[in-house]
């Protein structure tokens, strides 16, 4: 009877695990966390009412959202207080389990410890892991971030003079940061934001934001030198203003863009070089805009086509 109560326990904690996934979690683990992908498709095959019910076997209903929670409202950071709410709790029964364990292990028969074993070593420290899947949720929409795109792509980078402002697109970026800091306030008077948890979502946010720098950047077909001067102007302002909303170091996805400027300048002989060493940061797209504008002040579309080859031969291989 006691380890079936105990088994109940760890059940329910493996449920609630679950729901907080299926609620709020994104759709994209299988490639952003491996593991936890896994691990919640062994619980759903374990314990989730299927088509069939198991014989002899555990078989509780999947989870259903409540109609009450609107995880598609752009003004309550699409569910952050329910998600809050629901994470934190997770993260806060993990830790109660971690200080049971000793004596679970005591109370649970010895040949029902390689399943206490799996829970602790493998389902466990994954819990934690949710945060991210569940608070990307958040800031993958919290700002507009194809808008902000759809702007940069409306900026002439073939410029013959060094510009002293930068591209109107980065203030309409940091309204948007702005915006979203003051979302958060309101939210944080209903539900207190653990700082771990506030640094995670602006450090998602962010590596939002430098993503669409890249493709941004990327998607420029000319460029001159005062082009890229510009381009490193944009960043660097986006930049410092940044750290008013994170304390994290170094800034996520900052070396990536600044690599990228970088590249701007190379040479011919060290332009191949670079993209051996940096073709699995970059798409296709972004290497191939690298190339069109370095090699057209050249004029040499023999190296232009060469070294395109060789980018389209190394994503081939990797």
């Amino acid at each position: 009877k006691q380890w079936y109560q105990r088994r109940v326990a760890i059940t329910a904690g493996e449920y609630y695990m679950y729901a907080v996934y299926m609620f709020f979690g994104s759709t994209n683990v299988e490639s952003s966390n491996p593991r936890l992908a896994q691990i919640l498709l062994k619980i759903q095959s374990s314990i989730i009412l299927g088509e069939e019910p198991r014989p002899n076997g555990i078989n509780i209903p999947a989870p259903q959202v409540s109609d009450l929670i609107n995880l598609h409202d752009t003004q309550n950071l699409f569910g952050l207080k329910e998600r809050l709410i629901a994470t934190e709790s997770l993260v806060f029964l993990a830790s109660q389990f971690d200080l049971w364990k000793e004596y679970l292990d005591n109370q649970i028969p010895a040949d029902k410890l390689n399943f206490l074993n799996q829970f602790y070593n493998q389902t466990l420290p994954l819990s934690r892991e949710l945060r991210e899947a569940v608070y990307s949720g958040v800031a993958s929409k919290a700002m507009s971030y194809n808008a902000i795109l759809q702007l940069m792509g409306n900026v002439k980078w073939e410029i013959r003079e060094l510009m002293s402002e930068p591209n109107s697109y980065v203030y309409v970026m940091l309204q948007e940061m702005e915006a979203m800091q003051q979302k958060i306030s309101v939210v944080s008077t209903f539900v207190p934001i653990p700082v771990e948890v506030y640094q995670m979502i602006w450090t998602l946010s962010i590596s939002e934001l430098c993503r669409v720098f890249l493709e941004g950047f990327g998607s420029a077909r000319k460029c001159t030198h005062e082009g890229r001067a510009w381009m490193q102007l944009d960043f660097q302002q986006f930049i410092v203003q940044v750290v008013k909303f994170i304390t994290i170091k170094p800034i996520p996805g900052k070396d990536v863009v600044e690599n990228f400027i970088k590249a701007y300048y190379l040479t011919e002989g060290d332009l191949e070089q670079w993209l051996r060493e940096n073709y699995m940061s970059y798409s296709s797209k972004q290497l191939n805009s690298i190339i069109n504008c370095t090699t057209a002040q050249f004029s040499k579309m023999m190296q232009r086509s060469r070294l395109s080859g060789i980018v389209d031969e190394l994503i081939k291989k990797s």
